[in-house]
């Protein structure tokens, strides 16, 4: 017998659960979707910004006007391309390079990057285990999960004085070895604890829902980033507060037992090195900004470039080049498209040329499609919005020319 759920009966706990659930499941949904069509246009926008810098400066050599307002585009599009990273992390397809790491050392350079920051009447501590195993973490997204945390216990005391502690230590789970033997030390945390105000049930249960917050401003992403970023290790968040008891915030993290993962290095934004290729190149993609800036920007490297707005006229364009005598180096091939999307193009690609270099282009995250093709002979995923140099070293490694 299913739980009743009509008028004046009140949902069980189980119930409320499915019900957070199923509500948090249509949020992280949304939270990729809204990604990946800003990061489309972003693609445009950095995209063209690139190509902006490439004019000479003028004949008497003074920089032209148009470079200030261009870093000022560039830089607002690249806090938005930070913004879906977040979105994509809540939604729980963040790739993150892992590396060995001491907890307690991230810990401690956090704390005082933040104590320059925040109030004068909220004082900062540190309680730190020692002799901590290694951690496997992305650095960089750890550090802005506590970061997060951190801001969030001091703004709670508003003007009054208080006191926010981190800790880290071992805690222990329930050994999977024979019956009887004892708790033993099976997870990391990060803890980070308050003598604030406390929050009640309803703010608790909303607490990391994106876009929730109960300050007058703010975008309430933190909290749903913090825990999209501890998902994304394999980790969980715990938390206990109750009105006029203060706030604790627990990031659970698997101790590895693995060789560490080497991270991967991450794409500067300095101008690409000189390069000149030479081969055709056919782009594939339903937005035209970025298929044209794509287009200029593969022309700037000494590239022929052939356009494409869908799966079906990529498939005409190759005909007619083959019956030209000609065939492109490389296709730079968008997932999602009208009438025939990325993945329908790439398998009637490949039944008219076995071994043609095909780069996927997506504003998805790279290990859901780098694992969704992984046996289909791709040379690389660009991720969007990318950079001049991104787009040239794929061009490189699928055009090794010059």
């Amino acid at each position: 017998m299913g739980a009743e759920t009509g008028p004046g009966h009140d949902l069980t706990d189980r119930e409320r659960q499915l019900l957070q659930g199923q509500k948090m499941e249509a949020l992280a949904r949304l939270a990729g979707g809204v990604a990946h069509d800003f990061n489309n246009l972003l693609a445009g926008i950095l995209g063209n910004v690139v190509l902006a810098r490439l004019v000479p400066p003028s004949a008497g050599g003074a920089i032209e006007p148009a470079s200030a307002p261009l870093a000022q585009i560039e830089a607002i599009a690249q806090r938005g391309a930070d913004l879906c990273k977040q979105l994509t992390g809540f939604a729980g397809k963040m790739d993150f390079p892992l590396e060995r790491r001491d907890l307690n050392a991230l810990a401690r350079e956090t704390v005082e990057l933040v104590r320059l920051s925040i109030a004068r009447n909220v004082a900062l501590g540190l309680d730190l285990a020692p002799e901590l195993p290694g951690a496997l973490i992305d650095p960089g997204a750890l550090h802005e999960a506590l970061i997060n945390l951190l801001s969030n216990g001091a703004e709670a005391f508003g003007t009054k004085e208080g006191e926010v502690r981190v800790r880290t230590g071992l805690a222990s789970v329930l050994s999977p070895g024979k019956e009887g033997e004892g708790p033993r030390p099976g997870l990391l945390f990060l803890e980070v604890s308050d003598n604030g105000p406390g929050m009640g049930p309803e703010v608790l249960a909303s607490l990391f829902e994106p876009f929730f917050t109960t300050k007058p401003t703010g975008r309430g992403l933190g909290l749903a980033t913090v825990l999209g970023i501890v998902r994304g290790h394999g980790g969980t968040v715990e938390v206990r507060s109750e009105p006029g008891a203060g706030t604790t915030v627990r990031v659970l993290l698997p101790i590895p037992d693995e060789a560490p993962v080497p991270a991967a290095p991450k794409a500067g934004t300095e101008a690409p090195a000189p390069w000149r290729g030479e081969g055709l190149v056919l782009i594939v993609d339903d937005e035209d900004g970025v298929r044209e800036v794509t287009k200029r920007i593969a022309q700037s490297f000494g590239f022929q470039v052939v356009g494409a707005c869908d799966g079906q006229d990529a498939l005409e364009k190759f005909d007619e080049l083959a019956r030209q005598g000609q065939s492109p180096c490389v296709v730079l091939l968008d997932l999602l498209m009208p009438k025939m999307d990325g993945a329908e193009a790439l398998h009637a690609l490949r039944t008219r040329s076995p071994d043609l270099a095909v780069v996927l282009m997506s504003g998805y995250s790279e290990p859901e499609m780098v694992a969704r093709f992984a046996d289909q002979g791709v040379v690389a995923f660009l991720p969007k919005p990318f950079r001049m140099a991104e787009l040239q070293a794929v061009l490189r490694r699928a055009c090794p020319v010059g």
